[in-house]
């Protein structure tokens, strides 16, 4: 995952995804929403946050006080036999 700070600097360009082949060689994934949107996206960060036994993505945004939201996506591996990264809704935090 190359994440694509969109307004920081020069970047002006989407996301970009790839997929090892396992042989040293990369495919490159088109996702809507992640890698055909441009936002402040910053940090990429694979997890497996629902303890599924399958990577999951989070991507924050920035610069620090941006009102742009953090990116959270699933991936349903586990749950659909394919690895495809679908987007979960999550709330702004608020820190006081």
């Amino acid at each position: 995952m190359i994440a694509a700070a969109n307004n920081f600097g020069v970047v002006n360009h989407p996301n970009r995804l790839y997929h090892n082949n396992g042989d040293g060689s990369f495919t490159r994934i088109k996702m809507p929403g992640l890698t055909d949107t441009l936002a402040p996206f910053t940090i990429p960060t694979w997890n497996d946050f629902d303890q599924d036994g399958d990577m999951d993505l989070f991507i924050g945004t920035g610069p620090g006080g941006s009102t742009a939201l953090d990116n959270l996506y699933k991936n349903m591996l586990k749950e659909t036999g394919t690895a495809t990264l679908v987007r979960l809704d999550l709330p702004p935090l608020s820190i006081h």
